[in-house]
């Protein structure tokens, strides 16, 4: 229940630090996310992993803990980045446009900056983690039925976000539909005109 309840807490300060930068970059209060409400799950993961970095890694050198960030990470975003794509057609993020990148999913500017924030929430769990861990255990039966509704809220946001996008393709297939049928209606004229159809007499490319 503790992986689960930094999972959460991640979820929502990475949501937090996307919808300033992202409200200040469109100049209007914009939710970055794919899901409705204030969290997002590849934060999640992603403090997962700084945990398991600040964790297992503790006795290495800063450099080789700042590796495993940058290598970790921008693996995380690039397969989360190439599975949105791939499965729902959106790009929740684009580095096209910025040097040394990889298919748009990751460049190297924001992988740097992937690393500086993971070693800055290292500096920060060194101090925060043991209070945190302790305030966490003393909620006990209360903090276990609190995360599981957080956890409850996201699965449920994001099944009714992919219903939601079931229903938009299957009317944007309807209009396709819809859009063929009238092309054919306005076309069959021409189409059954005796002069074309006589075109059919004619083999082409060796027929």
């Amino acid at each position: 229940m503790t992986l689960i309840y930094y999972f959460l807490v991640f979820s929502l300060l990475g949501w937090i630090m996307e919808a300033l930068y992202r409200s200040v970059i469109d100049r209007r209060l914009t939710n970055p996310g794919f899901l409705t409400g204030p969290y997002l799950p590849i934060y999640g993961f992603g403090g997962l992993i700084i945990l398991a970095g600040h964790t297992l890694l503790s006795s290495y050198s800063l450099p080789v803990r700042a590796v495993f960030y940058v290598v970790s990470l921008t693996a995380l975003e690039f397969l989360a980045g190439f599975f949105m794509e791939k499965i729902f057609g959106i790009r929740l993020w684009d580095y096209r446009h910025r040097r040394l990148n990889l298919c748009g999913y990751v460049c190297l500017r924001f992988s740097m900056y992937w690393m500086v924030l993971a070693v800055t929430a290292v500096v920060i769990l060194r101090v925060v983690l043991p209070p945190a861990s302790a305030g966490f255990l003393e909620l006990g039966f209360g903090g276990n039925i609190a995360l599981a509704v957080g956890v409850l809220v996201m699965v449920m946001d994001f099944f009714l976000r992919i219903m939601r996008w079931a229903d938009a393709r299957i009317q944007e297939k309807e209009g396709d539909e819809s859009l063929r049928k009238e092309f054919l209606s306005l076309t069959a004229p021409t189409l059954q005109h005796p002069d074309v159809t006589r075109l059919k007499e004619y083999n082409h490319h060796f027929g």
